[in-house]
């Protein structure tokens, strides 16, 4: 997927003469493959008509001076983030997540089972920050199931008798 900024703007390219582009919807045909399949037409320059008044500086500062509602001047953010390494296609962001899915069911089974086995719900945790919490969990339980056998492995050394040095 193309991340567009203001000097990369998405043009739509349309046959000379029409303002219509095309709507396609995803579908699997009777093979199992997922195509596109053309759904419908839009009217470009209606769509563009649309949202002109509310997009006119003139129009935004009347409203603030009418109302002095300042949410009218900031109602979208700025993002200031470094996207250079963000996929650049959809082609690219579904590789990144086909990867990740390999990687999450490549994982130690126990893991794996403190996700439900669901890459899903091993994505979300990511997203609302129940990530670290669960891999702490994790670590936490297979601490507790090492330090047992270590206790063990050291009483045992402890109760070996210690050799006699005859050559003395």
């Amino acid at each position: 997927m193309e991340y567009y900024t203001e000097h990369n703007r998405y043009r739509p390219k349309t046959p000379s003469g029409t303002g219509k582009i095309a709507i396609y919807s995803e579908t699997v045909n009777k093979n199992g493959k997922t195509i596109l399949k053309k759904t419908g037409e839009e009217d470009l320059y209606k769509k563009i008509q649309a949202s002109l008044d509310e997009t006119k500086v003139y129009n935004i500062l009347e409203q603030f001076l009418q109302s002095g509602d300042t949410t009218v001047l900031n109602r979208r953010q700025g993002i200031y983030a470094n996207l250079t390494e963000m996929p650049k296609n959809e082609i690219e962001m579904l590789n990144l997540i086909k990867r990740a899915e390999h990687e999450f069911n490549a994982l130690d089974k126990d893991v794996r089972a403190e996700f439900e086995n669901d890459v899903g719900v091993f994505k979300q945790s990511i997203i609302d920050g129940s990530f670290e919490t669960r891999m702490n969990k994790y670590v936490k339980k297979k601490q507790e199931k090492a330090q047992p056998q270590q206790t063990t492995q050291q009483t045992q050394q402890e109760q070996k008798p210690q050799g006699v040095n005859l050559s003395e």
